[in-house]
């Protein structure tokens, strides 16, 4: 733990954060001096010599004071007015600028008040005025700041990862939970600390910093080393405040306009959502823990192996590639295809089998091609059918470890060429729809991706071909596979599909409510066989086909008119009417419902 210290402590000396700050030609401020007094402050361009004909629009519920201060040299023109109005009656109120239609001007808007609330708007010539929102209460602060820590914290895989290893490497439950408070404590003054302006922090650090932890814990179990000292506890403590306060440097998890002592209160909130995070995280990897070590000591030692071994690879890939993206593309946050990352574990995994005589061979093939994959994905080279290679592919090498086949040499080459040849070509695409700088990205990527490589092929010879551990494998990798290729059909079953079924489940109680209240004789109409269910007559062929979609195969729906016969020219025989003044229910609507209606049944319509 000495030595993370001491890494921790290099990266930040060695780690800066440059900001700029940008600038609008077109500017509205609304600022409050004193108690119910604003300071309006309106800054337009100077174009061609020519200042734009703007004024700003303000509440009614305000009064101005006097005429403009107008200020300004060849580039600006600044007017500013004094404006008297009470604070609380801004909300729900218009504010924006007048004559805006026509240019190309963005106009920054900015509301500042006494109590530490701050307003900012981009207003466009196309929609040049914002509606002041109300304050939140306390029960929608509780709700949402709270429910975005704890959402903040379970995504955070590399926090998991570090609870993860502490439990299996013998710290204390309770050195855990001081160690989840003082990161809980320590997060909530970063993001005071940059509310206040005073910290700013790059994202990738926080996740680095972590992941060096569970690195050096996941060394110190396979080492053999105790972590039950006093010493280690504290400074796994400190440590975690550390990596708290520079999280906190994102500032609080929702984007909210608050009042100084809102923002004391949100800030509670956060808090104690990621507290409740973390021990929701805390107690699930300590039920692992004991339940692992019911099944006695041998099996408790090859899992702590095994998840320190396995836990040191996730973390060292976590810190290389939040540490190498954002070397070369600032403060942004990396993104990385998940598919990709399991076909580089899966194709390492296969290429460095020893029955292989061209395993070494492999990995060139495997990273050329996919070097040149991503230089024509940058290029905007499409390849033909990628999502199905890709997802194929990937799916092909896991059924290769549940059913092993020796394959030439040249057939090897072929698929770890095209394999990766493709997935560069994917990745980078993916890249370049979310990222601003894809290229800095894809640096990133190609290191993550030769780490998890390399570290598969290398440790290949020790699994052996037909074990039902590499077939467990091999079969979840085709499965995942199969899985995320599906899930690309989401939006299209939810559109079609579960749209349909739902409505369809909401009618049928609806349905059966109407049902329960109607009498139970099952009665049939001429020519027709009882079925046992309830009886519904309708009026015609439309209601006859709705009933019928609606609640078959649940109700028996009939129509008492005689097949190519118009409805509108019924005449009822006496079965008929005995059969209508039986039926459970009778839907009427159009010509027919009258002389239906005038039968007199006594089923409910």
């Amino acid at each position: 733990m000495k030595r993370i210290a001491a890494s921790v402590l290099l990266v930040l000396a060695l780690t800066a954060s440059a900001t700029a700050d940008l600038t609008n030609p077109c500017t509205l401020t609304l600022q409050e001096t004193s108690a119910s007094r604003f300071s309006v402050q309106l800054t337009l361009p100077v174009i061609q010599g020519r200042v734009l004909k703007a004024r700003p629009l303000l509440p009614d519920v305000c009064v101005i004071e006097g005429n403009a201060d107008v200020q300004g040299d060849g580039s600006k023109v600044v007017r500013t007015w004094a404006m008297t109005c009470d604070p609380n009656d801004l909300v729900g109120t218009t504010i924006g600028v007048q004559g805006l239609l026509g240019t190309s001007l963005d106009v920054q808007l900015t509301i500042e008040t006494l109590d530490g609330r701050k307003y900012v708007a981009q207003l466009r010539p196309t929609q040049a005025y914002y509606v002041v929102p109300p304050s939140p209460t306390m029960r929608s602060l509780a709700v949402e700041v709270g429910g975005a820590a704890v959402r903040q914290v379970l995504r955070r895989l590399e926090l998991a990862l570090l609870l993860l290893l502490c439990a299996f490497s013998g710290v204390r439950l309770r050195a855990r939970f001081v160690s989840a408070a003082a990161f809980a404590m320590a997060l909530a003054l970063g993001q005071w600390l940059k509310t206040e302006n005073w910290i700013q922090v790059s994202s990738f650090l926080p996740a680095t910093l972590t992941a060096a932890m569970g690195l050096a814990i996941a060394l110190s179990i396979l080492r053999g080393e105790a972590s039950r000292s006093r010493a280690g506890r504290w400074l796994l403590a400190v440590l975690m405040a550390l990596v708290g306060v520079l999280s906190g440097g994102d500032g609080l998890p929702v984007q909210m306009v608050l009042s100084r002592s809102e923002q004391q209160i949100a800030l509670i909130f956060s808090a104690l959502g990621t507290m409740a995070g973390l021990a929701l995280v805390i107690l699930c990897t300590g039920r692992l823990h004991a339940a692992v070590a019911i099944w006695g000591q041998n099996v408790l030692v090859r899992w702590r192996f095994w998840v320190a071994y396995l836990g040191g690879v996730a973390a060292c890939a976590i810190g290389l590639y939040q540490g190498t993206a954002p070397l070369f593309a600032g403060s942004l946050t990396p993104t990385v295809p998940l598919v990709t990352l399991l076909a580089a574990i899966a194709l390492g995994s296969w290429c460095g089998a020893p029955s292989r005589p061209e395993r070494f061979v492999l990995p060139h093939v495997a990273g050329c091609t996919l070097v040149l994959g991503m230089v024509l994905g940058l290029r905007g080279v499409s390849l033909p059918q990628t999502t199905l290679v890709v997802y194929g592919s990937v799916a092909l090498v896991g059924l290769l470890f549940v059913w092993p086949v020796r394959w030439p040499g040249w057939a090897a080459l072929v698929l770890v060429a095209v394999s990766s040849l493709y997935h560069g070509s994917h990745a980078v695409g993916v890249l370049r729809e979310s990222v601003a700088l894809p290229v800095a990205q894809a640096t990133g990527l190609c290191v993550l991706l030769a780490f998890l490589f390399l570290v598969t092929y290398d440790h290949a010879p020790e699994r052996r071909p037909g074990n039902m551990a590499v077939r467990l494998f091999g079969l979840s990798i085709a499965l995942l596979a199969a899985w995320w290729r599906l899930a690309e059909y989401r939006q299209w079953a939810g559109e079609e599909l579960v749209v349909d079924a739902t409505m369809g489940f909401v009618r049928l109680p609806v349905l059966s409510i109407l049902l329960a209240g109607c009498s139970r004789e099952d009665v049939a109409e001429k020519g027709a066989k009882p079925t046992g269910r309830p009886v519904v007559y309708a009026s015609n062929y439309p209601l006859q086909y709705f009933a019928q979609k609606i609640s078959a195969p649940l109700v028996d729906v009939r129509l008492p008119v005689p097949r190519g016969q118009d409805p509108a020219f019924l005449a009822p025989t006496p079965e008929d009417v005995a059969a209508l003044q039986k039926a459970d229910l009778v839907v009427l609507n159009g010509a027919a419902s009258g002389q239906v209606d005038d039968l007199g049944g006594g089923a409910g319509s």
